[in-house]
């Protein structure tokens, strides 16, 4: 009686290949089930009556942050939501020129109809109202 390897290893190869077949049929599954749950999901509207948003405040800390303070402010304003239930508050305690960055930016934006206070050394200074 001969021992043959060949039909060993040939068995071996298709039970391995038998067994990335269904792990690749289970992958292909559970994508189908992502998209179909998906695409439940995006049928999600949002309200028409802005009466139904809640009120949202975004703080933004800032520390000797003057390179960035401007974008942040002006990022944080183009937040896809009623103006009257955005509340953006700049909490400052920069000791170089952020501070007058941060009021230029925040007086630039009141006409905009933006609201919230702009706290600086720990006293109310100047708000967006």
């Amino acid at each position: 009686m001969s021992f043959d390897y060949l039909q060993i290893l040939t068995i071996i190869h298709f039970a391995s290949l038998g067994g990335l077949l269904f792990y690749g049929l289970h992958r292909l599954w559970l994508i189908a089930c992502w998209f179909m749950e998906r695409r439940k999901e995006s049928h999600a509207t949002l309200p028409d009556k802005t009466t139904d948003f809640p009120v949202v405040t975004v703080q933004l800390p800032f520390y000797n942050e003057r390179f960035v303070a401007a974008r942040l402010i002006e990022y944080a304003a183009r937040i896809e939501w009623p103006k009257d239930k955005l509340e953006i508050q700049v909490l400052d305690d920069s000791t170089d020129d952020t501070v007058d960055i941060v009021d230029e930016t925040v007086k630039r934006l009141a006409p905009e109809g933006y609201s919230g206070p702009c706290f600086q050394d720990s006293s109310l200074r100047c708000a967006l109202s």
